[in-house]
């Protein structure tokens, strides 16, 4: 048995059942809370860059294992460590992490089917429509007049790219680009690189290609929820179009 799990099985003998939904990061905790769950633990800070990377203290893992629900998004380095923690009644799920407006409606409903908190979850999918209405028109109206951006993405960024309402020139990362790559793609002459803050890779693009950089966020401060994590992006945005 793994040392680190011991102590976490021990105390699981007299965990609570029932103590509410688990989830690996921020953004998982805030789709569970967006699906009406009451009670969500979150075992990786807001304040990481990248919360996936995290290394859960086997004191981080004793909330797990007297769960209902274990959600995470099945990329995070201990995701495995989350559903071995996981007790025998908990239902253990993974989460498709994602603002492109039907993967999340559709994770929000699945959740609240899951959670029996139907109701609360459709709520949350028409405000975060109408939030996402909102946004796309004001960044329409932001671009009366001038050139549609030629933009470069980070991967994981792209449905913020669906809301500018345009097709990206080029799409990089996750990690390093290497002086061939930047080379490329500095010479597809994108004027504006949409890059991930939780991995920063678009600066030698932008530098290259003399592009405006924006740095967009997809894991919510302890502050935010969903839709602000919606409008913090779009004012990001609109930057870009600052005349």
């Amino acid at each position: 048995m793994r040392r680190w799990l011991l102590p976490v099985l021990l105390w699981a003998l007299a965990a609570p059942a029932g103590a509410g939904v688990v989830a690996s990061t921020p953004w998982v905790g805030a789709l569970a809370q967006a699906a009406g769950a009451p009670q969500v633990t979150v075992i990786a800070p807001a304040s990481l860059v990248h919360p996936p990377d995290y290394d859960p203290r086997p004191s981080d893992l004793l909330a797990v294992a007297g769960a209902s629900h274990v959600l995470s998004g099945g990329y995070e380095g201990f995701a495995a460590r989350l559903a071995d923690a996981a007790g025998s009644q908990a239902v253990v799920l993974t989460v498709r992490t994602s603002y492109e407006p039907a993967v999340l409606e559709a994770e929000l409903l699945r959740l609240g089917a899951q959670f029996g908190t139907l109701p609360a979850a459709q709520r949350s999918v028409e405000q975060l429509r109408a939030q996402w209405d909102v946004a796309r028109r004001a960044l329409a109206a932001a671009q009366v007049g001038q050139p549609a951006p030629r933009v470069a993405v980070h991967r994981f960024m792209q449905p913020w790219v669906a809301l500018l309402g345009v097709a990206p020139v080029a799409v990089y990362g996750p990690g390093p680009l290497s002086p061939a790559q930047l080379g490329r793609l500095a010479a597809l002459r994108p004027t504006l690189v949409l890059d991930n803050a939780h991995d920063p890779q678009g600066a030698p693009l932008a530098e290259a290609s003399g592009a405006r950089l924006l740095r967009l966020v997809n894991f919510p401060s302890p502050e935010q929820d969903l839709a602000d994590v919606i409008r913090a992006n779009t004012a990001r945005l609109q930057q870009a179009f600052d005349r």
